[in-house]
């Protein structure tokens, strides 16, 4: 279809003329003709109207349809009518090649691809990462919640049993300063002052002490006639000893009774029955120390060093490496074997207790 040009000759119009409305309307006519012309084939290119010809067939055809383009990869149809319908079909589509793959997009750094598929591929996979990260960061953090209250609740407990002690120590300090049987700081100060006057007074000085430790002495420097400190002839007299050898080498034919002190071994044996019979052995103070660490809860703890008496024997105990006092924290049980909790609350699992005690026990060979 071909829009030809027209001209629509006006008359010359005079002033004064009355101006003829046939003519007026004939002009607007021509000038609404050529316009529906101009929207017919406007429609005729962008929608396709059905055409009814002067011999009364129809034709669909537009100016879409009869427009020739390349091929276009993806698009087969080589006519612009078809080729728009095809893009419109794939924008509407679920297949696998749909508008989004055809739309071009400006690079965005840190983003994959140049089309809105792809880029939209690129942004899931960085939010997947991205949610990943989320998910560890917030294990950890929970991880790091739950040490910090376990150390909240560690420290709760720490502090519970400070302010016991302390309100004990109150109690125990209010009932002394009301109590006569107290010595007040001066008091004490005089009795101190007292006590080591009267100690000086009894102590050797260093000449002293080396004239007595020569008279003991012999020329192989053992202090022949003392164990420990004490007079032999005073042990051989105490245990009802007959007589008195002090030898390294165990005297013959020994007769019943005999005492024989072995400086080599600091040791003293009696003769008795035919046999030498050990009465005593130098002991020495040795540190003991056992470790227990609580598998669950617990209100009672055994403290597990062999020999301990509680009647004789020092006792020091460690809560987590804090120590804890009898009486406050925990007390002895009957038989002096374990410690029991002196709190409402048990101990709990994962606490570690250290026993610490010093024992006296002969020296080795």
């Amino acid at each position: 279809m071909t829009i030809h040009s027209f001209n629509v000759s006006y008359p010359d119009f005079k002033v004064g003329d009355i101006i003829q409305p046939d003519e007026l309307d004939v002009n607007f006519s021509d000038i609404a003709i050529r316009i529906n012309q101009i929207i017919d084939v406007v429609n005729h290119i962008t929608d396709g109207l059905i055409t009814t010809n002067e011999d009364g067939t129809v034709t669909d055809s537009s100016g879409a349809d009869i427009i020739d383009i390349n091929a276009i990869s993806r698009f087969t149809s080589p006519k612009l009518q078809a080729f728009l319908q095809e893009v419109i079909d794939q924008l509407e589509s679920n297949a696998e090649f749909s508008g989004a793959h055809f739309i071009g997009s400006f690079p965005i750094p840190g983003v994959v691809g140049d089309t809105v598929y792809e880029q939209l591929v690129s942004f899931k996979t960085l939010l997947d990462d991205l949610k990943t990260e989320l998910e560890n960061e917030v294990t950890r953090l929970d991880g790091r919640v739950d040490e910090t209250n376990e150390h909240l609740d560690q420290t709760d407990l720490n502090v519970a049993n400070l302010t016991t002690r302390m309100n004990n120590a109150e109690a125990d300090l209010a009932t002394k300063a009301e109590s006569d049987d107290v010595y007040t700081k001066t008091e004490i100060d005089t009795k101190l002052t007292d006590l080591r006057n009267g100690v000086d007074e009894d102590f050797y000085d260093t000449s002293e002490m080396d004239a007595k430790l020569d008279e003991k002495t012999d020329k192989t420097g053992n202090h022949e006639g003392t164990w420990q400190g004490i007079n032999l002839d005073d042990i051989a007299e105490a245990i009802g000893a007959d007589g008195l050898v002090i030898s390294n080498n165990q005297p013959s034919n020994p007769t019943e009774k005999l005492m024989w002190f072995n400086p080599s071994k600091n040791e003293y044996l009696l003769y008795l029955n035919g046999q030498w019979r050990i009465q005593a052995r130098p002991t020495q103070i040795k540190k003991v120390h056992n470790r227990v660490v609580l598998n669950a809860d617990a209100t009672s703890v055994t403290i597990g060093i062999p020999n301990f008496d509680a009647n004789f024997d020092a006792l020091d105990v460690y809560k987590n490496s804090i120590a804890i006092f009898e009486g406050y924290e925990y007390t002895l049980s009957a038989d002096g074997l374990s410690i029991n909790i002196a709190t409402d609350d048990p101990w709990t699992a994962g606490t570690t207790f250290d026993f610490v005690t010093y024992i006296a026990q002969p020296v080795s060979d």
